[in-house]
């Protein structure tokens, strides 16, 4: 099971939960949920053993290691560009799934 959290700008203080439950895609994949301008998440228990993630901004591409051996949740904004990931062994790994949580 897993709870996403997140802060709103709007007077409140803290953070407010949004999502959660149990996924498949988490459990087995790599799951994203999108927070319409606020970015978005990627979240794994990493069973596909992604080892790097590379985002290319169409200037510059920055590479980030990962624990192959650990689960991840990221979060990055909309502009970031795209984002590959790679298995330990460097086979490009596809994200599971994708949900809209505006």
């Amino acid at each position: 099971k897993f709870s996403i959290y997140i802060k709103h700008n709007w007077g409140s203080f803290g953070y407010h939960f949004s999502y959660g439950g149990s996924c498949s895609a988490i459990m087995d994949g790599i799951q994203r949920f999108s927070y319409g301008n606020k970015g978005f998440a990627l979240i794994s228990m990493n069973h596909s053993q992604i080892s790097r993630i590379e985002v290319n901004n169409g200037v510059h591409i920055s590479s980030m290691a990962i624990n192959s051996e650990l689960p991840f949740a990221l979060v990055f904004p909309n502009d970031c560009g795209s984002i590959v990931l790679y298995d330990k062994y460097n086979n490009e790994i596809q994200i599971t799934c994708t949900e809209d949580c505006v």
